[in-house]
């Protein structure tokens, strides 16, 4: 039977439960939750699922009751909302140690919370929404819009250090609206707290940090997310800042943070600064996915530590990283990835296999993946660089200043319109970088200027660049159109390089092509190690070539063997120094060209040559060999060409001498002995002789005149008395000039 109430019965519970909506809409004791300030049209209630929502609010602020402890019922804020000078939301108390956890809070599709705080920074008013006191949200989901402005935070994630209280934790973050902060504070910002799944599906946007995680001052507690994903849009339009005030614009700024899982599928940018930022904190994993976008339009160029070069990734100093992979956009006015190196850095794993574009190469060291060092006396370790993908643009593709590298390797396309890759110091400081393996696995690495260039770029100091191996492989190419495949070391004003502190210490295997206008190889540095012809240096493999001429120029020193065992023409000019002994071999199809190479005496004070063995069963040509005129024995020169094919090597060789005033020439020929002729008028008694001739002459015309000048004087005084002296000559009177040079000449045909 259906029951039936009275009329008084259906009153009074239509007045209870009017109290109990007055009650849950402005004290909430039975969810903690509690409705603050002028919000007359504000209305709360508590559903079946313990679930508070709140609807118009306008002027009020939401928080957690003076009593709230333990597990409160979740809350939804629904509908839109006008500005207003206060808070929307509070969670937490830092003057309670009552922890607090919310199911769930959620900002319903429709809402607007778009407050303007007054004296923002001022009575804990710096936010929009505040979760603090150590308080737990289990899942904090926008799908509305939520923005603050007048310098206040819009979400601000805080752990409290008094009264005992733990890190401030929200388990699953999801936004699926609009987060802005329409001043220089940030839109999100993660103060000490730890966020565990941190999900952004639109659009996170502010004028300074988008998003902002730190530690707490003084404390060390960082800022935490683990698993982080954009798959929307984070990006920060706001004006350059001073670094040093803290008020640089990134998109995601992370400052003694830690990220263990970093994935972005959507589009994170900066106007005006970094558009990802990392100083003294880690990512395990850092993925910037097939569709992602890491962007930047700042054209900021400074090269300091405080003040670095904006990218579109900087890593600063203190950063770790044991994977990086750009499997998409990566693009910068100045540079892609940016890595500001001391020693405690480290990068285990840099990887691209999508595309660095650089849009403005004006800068000087604009590249795609800039290594720059910062701390001398100690250097960045990385385990590999790896390139499978495009880096193009700036004037390096690859821009490397100290460090310590174990592999960099190439199998997509690295170009600049200056290197390639550059191995340069900046000028202020000593600069040591190590690279165990630079390996051109497949794919191209070109410059404008130079393919690989291995020197420094500024200033004289000591900087110390050291390569153990190159491999150019199959179907790999290094090419400089304008100047050389590799440069190793660079020329000082006079033509040469001082010291040999760049160095390629094993060898260079060319499997592929190596190419360059003005030379294959140019060495100013120390190309090899091995004094004493037992490894080679440079080994072009049977599909390999090398495009220019193989180059050791005046001030480098070559060390080790060079083998050919391609099909295409290996040249080489050797204008500076070797080992004690040099192999070069031939068993490829194609031939070896020696344009020149300059023989000296052995380092080891003997007064023995240095010897250079041709062998192989392939062509071998010795067109020049230049000799020292001063301290070479010439009967011990064609001993110091050795082996099988020095017969062909030698047939046409040309000797010429070096070092000297060219009064020796050489002719005969390496087979049957050198015979030296010696130009007496060039020589150092014919130079004397000549000295004293023209002195003798300069001395007689002198004395012609004197005495000329004297008989002109006698002769004019007795004409003036009208007396005669009689007839004289002046060659009665005193030997003149020709008869002086005359009999020198004759007393001294036999030195000229």
């Amino acid at each position: 039977m259906k029951p039936t109430y009275s009329p008084k019965f259906i009153s009074t519970i239509a007045a209870l439960s009017l109290c109990v909506s007055s009650a849950v809409a402005h004290h909430s004791d039975s969810t903690n939750w509690q409705v603050t300030g002028s919000n007359e049209n504000a209305h709360s209630s508590a559903g079946d699922s313990n679930t508070t929502t709140i609807t118009n609010l306008t002027n009020g602020i939401v928080s957690t009751g003076a009593n709230a402890e333990n597990r409160i019922s979740s809350l939804i804020i629904k509908s839109e909302t006008n500005n207003n000078n206060n808070p929307t939301l509070e969670i937490g108390n830092q003057n309670n140690n009552k922890k607090i956890t919310v199911p769930n809070i959620t900002i319903d599709a429709g809402a607007n919370l778009n407050r303007t705080i007054q004296n923002a920074g001022q009575d804990n008013k710096k936010w929009n929404i505040l979760i603090r006191g150590g308080s737990t949200i289990n899942t904090f989901e926008n799908n509305g819009t939520i923005s603050s402005s007048n310098n206040a935070d819009t979400l601000y994630l805080f752990t409290d250090t008094t009264n005992g209280n733990t890190q401030t934790v929200i388990e699953t973050f999801i936004n699926n609206g609009t987060i802005d902060s329409k001043d220089q504070n940030a839109a999100i910002r993660v103060q000490g707290a730890k966020i565990e799944n941190f999900k952004n599906e639109k659009v996170i946007s502010a004028i300074g940090d988008a998003i902002k995680i730190h530690k707490l001052n003084n404390h060390n507690t960082t800022g935490t997310i683990t698993n982080f994903t954009n798959e929307g849009t984070i990006k920060s339009t706001g004006n350059l800042g001073s670094y040093n005030n803290g008020t640089e614009s990134s998109g995601i700024n992370l400052d003694n943070a830690t990220i263990k899982s970093f994935t972005n599928k959507g589009t994170i940018s900066s106007d005006k600064g970094n558009a990802v930022r990392l100083t003294s904190s880690s990512i395990t994993t850092f993925i910037n996915d097939t569709n992602g976008v890491i962007e930047t339009q700042s054209t900021h160029g400074f090269f300091t530590s405080h003040n670095p070069v904006h990218a579109a990734v900087l890593l600063s100093t203190g950063v770790k990283v044991d994977y990086l992979d750009n499997k998409g956009i990566i693009k910068g006015k100045n540079s892609g990835i940016t890595v500001m190196g001391n020693n405690y850095n480290t990068i285990k794993n840099l990887k691209n296999s999508g595309t660095i574009t650089i849009t403005n190469n004006a800068h000087a060291t604009s590249a795609g993946i800039l290594f720059a060092n910062i701390d001398y006396s100690n250097t960045t370790k990385y385990h590999t660089i790896e390139n499978t993908g495009v880096i193009t643009g700036g004037q390096y593709g690859v821009y490397i200043e100290g460090g310590s590298i174990d592999n960099l390797k190439n199998s997509g396309t690295i170009e600049g319109t200056k290197d390639g890759i550059g191995f340069h110091g900046n000028g202020t400081g000593v600069t040591n970088t190590t690279i165990q393996n630079l390996e051109v696995e497949k794919g191209t690495i070109k410059g404008g200027e130079n393919g690989i260039n291995i020197s420094k770029a500024r200033g004289d100091n000591n900087h110390q660049t050291v390569v153990q191996n190159l491999t150019i492989a199959k179907d790999a190419k290094v090419e400089g159109e304008k100047g050389s495949g590799i440069v190793l070391g660079r020329a000082n004003a006079n033509g040469q390089q001082g010291k040999n502190n760049y160095k390629l210490t094993g060898q260079i295997n060319v499997q592929g092509t190596l190419k360059g206008t003005q030379a294959g190889i140019t060495n100013y540095g120390q190309l090899g190690s091995d004094n004493n012809g037992s490894q080679e240096v440079i080994v072009v493999g049977e599909n390999g070539r090398i495009d220019g001429v193989v180059k050791n120029a005046a001030g480098g020193t070559l060390q080790g063997n060079i083998t050919n065992k391609g099909s295409s023409v290996l040249e080489i000019d050797n204008q500076g120094k070797t080992g004690n002994k040099t192999v070069i071999t031939n068993n490829g199809q194609g031939e070896i060209k020696i344009k020149d190479w300059k023989l000296e005496n052995q380092d080891n004070g003997s007064g023995n040559l240095k010897t250079v063995q041709f062998e192989g069963n392939g062509n071998i040509t010795l067109e020049k060999l230049t000799i020292n005129e001063g301290n070479t024995d010439i009967t011990k020169v064609a001993d110091a060409i050795q082996g099988s094919k020095k017969a062909e090597a030698v047939a046409h060789t040309q000797v010429q001498t070096s070092g000297g005033n060219g009064a020796v020439t050489i002719t005969g020929d390496l087979l049957r002995g050198l015979v030296a002729n010696i130009d007496g008028s060039k020589t150092a008694a014919a130079a004397l002789n000549r000295t004293l001739i023209a002195t003798a002459t300069a001395r007689a015309t002198f004395l012609d005149t004197v005495m000329g000048n004297a008989l002109n004087t006698l002769s004019f005084l007795h004409h003036r008395a009208s007396s005669s002296l009689g007839s004289y000559k002046n060659a009665n009177l005193y030997a003149n000039a020709t008869t002086i040079r005359n009999d020198l000449l004759s007393q001294s045909s036999s030195y000229a």
